[in-house]
């Protein structure tokens, strides 16, 4: 039986992700999840993935796919990006917790990797992240390098398509160990070669065995695979019922001729209207009494300040950013939802936070409703 291998290629949609000199972090992670579910379905695994276009779903949306496919494994595909461009670089995995097959996995992965040219930032715990925490299967999130690192594009770039050749064979040796898979290497997904037309004099040829080699030039899969569909059973139909004869039409019955109609009588000659009164003279008008002077004013009192409000104001966080652009994305798509959102400067990072309540009680109703459409949430007091 084949595996199943969930593959998510994160943001999408109005969502870019990070942003780096034009470079839209969506774009690339869409690119590489093709050309690994490209190579890992070459070789036997069932690929699942949770878009093919720039499209949005939110991380609950993401998990639930996973878990609606009964995946054994759900990936999804990042690029890091620090505060400062050309700051950091480097590739990390992230997981839910220590230990199983995806610690297993995700250190594959970062050692193959680490072998292209990438440093090795190692393995991270990240047990907030609902892609991690909503799937029912292991999972692991690939930060394949930093967005604004140069040095990490230029590897991007240039290796792409071992990016996604070392990735894949990351994945397949976890479950090798695991005594699920058989240890043949993996091969390269290789693009088919168009026959040639049989000579008639000539005998046939033996065709040669494919070579398990990788294509030296990098090359990005041209026409993204849609995710296969589960057949629906027909359902058996209905036989048809026979027809009931038709009954014979009544006869019509004759129509009654037309009645004469009356004669019209003559309208009766209108009465003549009676004059009109003369209208009785106006009496003249009181001449107008000349206005008073208005009474000066009293001088106005000077208010009273008033007294400062010492009741508590309650507001739920759900993001906390580096990158200003990633918090604006956040926050625009809560508007649209119908939520109040504020982005607030906390030294260098920036927090999405929805409302300003009045009470703590208030504040965990909002609470609960978020959590429910998938958000990771803080409650704040100001």
């Amino acid at each position: 039986m084949a595996y199943t291998i969930v593959l998510d290629a994160g943001h999408g949609g109005y969502d870019n992700g990070a942003i780096y000199e034009g470079r839209l972090e969506k774009d690339d992670n869409l690119d590489l999840t093709l050309a690994i579910g490209e190579v890992l379905a070459y070789n036997g695994f069932d690929v699942i993935f949770t878009r093919v276009d720039d499209v949005y779903l939110s991380p609950v949306e993401r998990a639930q796919i996973a878990n609606a496919e009964d995946a054994d494994l759900f990936v999804s595909i990042h690029r890091n990006s620090g505060p400062t461009p050309n700051e950091y670089n480097g590739v990390q995995t992230l997981i839910y917790d220590e230990g199983g097959l995806k610690q297993e996995i995700a250190e594959n992965v970062n050692e193959r990797l680490e072998s292209l040219g990438f440093t090795n930032l190692g393995i991270d715990i990240r047990n907030q992240l609902a892609v991690l925490r909503r799937t029912d299967s292991p999972a692991i999130l690939i930060e394949v390098g930093f967005i604004n690192s140069d040095e990490d594009n230029v590897l991007f770039d240039e290796r792409f398509t071992d990016i996604a050749y070392e990735i894949a064979s990351g994945i397949s040796d976890g479950f090798e160990t695991e005594g699920t898979m058989p240890t043949q290497p993996m091969r390269q997904a290789q693009p088919m070669q168009p026959t040639q037309p049989m000579q008639p004099t000539q005998p046939m040829q033996p065709t040669q065995p494919a070579q398990p080699m990788r294509p030296t030039q990098p090359m990005r899969p041209t026409q993204p695979m849609q995710p296969t569909q589960p057949a629906q059973p027909m359902r058996p139909t209905q036989p048809m019922r026979p027809t009931q004869p038709m009954q014979p039409t009544q006869p019509m019955q004759p129509t009654q001729p037309m009645q004469p109609t009356q004669p019209m009588r003559p309208t009766q000659p209108m009465e003549p209207t009676q004059p009109m009164e003369p209208t009785q003279p106006m009496e003249p008008t009181q001449p107008m009494q000349p206005a008073q002077p208005m009474q000066p004013t009293q001088p106005m009192r000077p208010t009273q300040p008033m007294p400062a409000n010492d009741s508590p104001v309650y507001r739920i966080q759900v993001g906390l950013f580096r990158t200003p652009s990633n918090a604006t994305n956040l926050q625009y798509y809560m508007s649209r939802l119908g939520y109040t959102v504020d982005v607030v400067p906390q030294g260098e990072l920036y927090a999405v936070q929805v409302g300003r309540l009045p009470s703590i009680e208030r504040a965990q109703e909002i609470e609960r409703a978020l959590k429910l459409q998938g958000f990771d949430t803080l409650i704040v007091r100001e």
